[in-house]
């Protein structure tokens, strides 16, 4: 088979079931995949989501702090909860 046809026929809704590591879903509205935000974190369990406003920042380097912010508080998240 080939990648693309692959990947077309891959179900990836199915596979968010299997999911057992911590996840962070971080789309914003020009995401093409903004629309399946809410379907991620309830197939994935405890998944927290950060919607961005705007654009995506991980597309400029000038937004680098605003996109890395949610990802450092996830993983203070983490970190707090395993010496808990």
């Amino acid at each position: 088979m080939r990648p693309a046809r692959a990947l077309l026929e891959y179900d990836v809704f199915a596979a968010l079931d299997t999911v057992r590591v911590p996840v962070l879903a971080l789309p914003a509205p020009d995401d093409p995949l903004h629309d399946c935000h809410a379907i991620v974190l309830q197939r994935v369990p405890g998944a927290p989501g950060h919607c961005y406003a705007g654009d995506h920042p991980v597309h400029s380097r000038a937004r680098a702090g605003e996109f890395i912010a949610p990802l450092v508080a996830r993983d203070r998240e983490l970190e707090a909860s395993s010496h808990a």
